[in-house]
């Protein structure tokens, strides 16, 4: 075999499988009731975590300010699924401190030892 594709091949497969990653996979629902009916009262967000950083998520109103922070890795709604993680977001009115909770969008960044930001995503509260 030719010596480029070797080294194409060990290049394309092998090295990214040498790094661990910390990402964002996914978050579910995009739009929340919070009306405790049992349907989209809760904000779920996997992620991959290999390297075991902590893991922190803030919650931003159309304002920029925060109004849900915690740090979610060993969290009691944490759980693992195979290689992710998934956090299971309790947004209930009690949790945010900072500003009462009221319809409309929100942004949430998930962050890897308080720097490195792992992902982004916006959310809409309905009632």
């Amino acid at each position: 075999m030719n010596k480029k594709l070797w080294v194409s091949i060990i290049i394309f497969f092998l090295i990214p499988s040498l790094f661990s990653e910390v990402s964002l996979t996914k978050y579910y629902p995009k739009i929340l009731s919070l009306n405790n009916d049992g349907q989209n009262d809760f904000l779920f967000v996997k992620y991959k975590n290999d390297e075991g950083k902590k893991i922190k998520l803030k919650i931003y109103d159309i304002n920029n300010i925060v109004v849900y922070e915690e740090n979610i890795t060993g969290s009691q709604q944490e759980w693992s699924e195979g290689d992710e993680y998934i956090f299971k977001c309790l947004l209930e009115e009690k949790n945010f401190a900072k500003e009462k909770l009221f319809p409309g969008p929100y942004i949430f960044v998930l962050t890897a030892d308080e720097q490195q930001v792992i992902g982004k995503g916006v959310f809409v509260v309905v009632k």
